[in-house]
């Protein structure tokens, strides 16, 4: 999700990013170490999986597009919406359910896009323990990035 933000952006890299392609071998990341445990997993009753980031104890930034109901082809209610922080292989340290939601301007969730546009901020019902990532600005073409989820 955050590398979709940052290609939509205009921060794409110059080179290819590790991990990511046909070839690329995916690793283990210690859930419990900065910043890998301010991604969350958030999860809708519809069925939908997708990572977020805990930018607040009970805010998730996340993509537009993954609070859609497939079958439907509508948003969720934020109440259908679940929060596991430090998720790994099923297991999962702290849940809360989404309060309210709030789509980045312009966003069509049902096509995905626009790119600058497939943002979700979710309020959580209850705040969630851990470290927070705060927003930052952009980085600059060419910076390296990883991706996480």
């Amino acid at each position: 999700m955050l590398l979709a933000l940052l290609l939509a952006l205009g921060a794409a890299p110059a080179t290819p990013l590790p991990g990511l392609g046909e070839t690329a071998a995916r690793r283990p990341v210690a859930v419990a170490a900065p910043p890998w445990s301010s991604l969350v997993r958030v999860q809708t009753e519809a069925g939908g999986r997708c990572t977020g980031v805990l930018i607040a104890p009970d805010r998730v930034l996340t993509a537009a597009h993954c609070l859609v109901a497939r079958l439907t082809g509508r948003v969720v209610q934020p109440g259908r919406v679940h929060v596991l922080a430090g998720y790994d292989r099923g297991d999962f340290t702290a849940h809360a359910r989404g309060a309210a939601l709030r789509l980045g301007p312009g966003s069509d969730p049902r096509r995905g896009g626009p790119a600058g546009a497939d943002w979700a901020l979710l309020a959580l019902a209850t705040p969630l323990p851990g470290p927070v990532l705060p927003l930052a600005p952009l980085p600059g073409p060419g910076t390296a990035a990883m991706l996480g989820g």
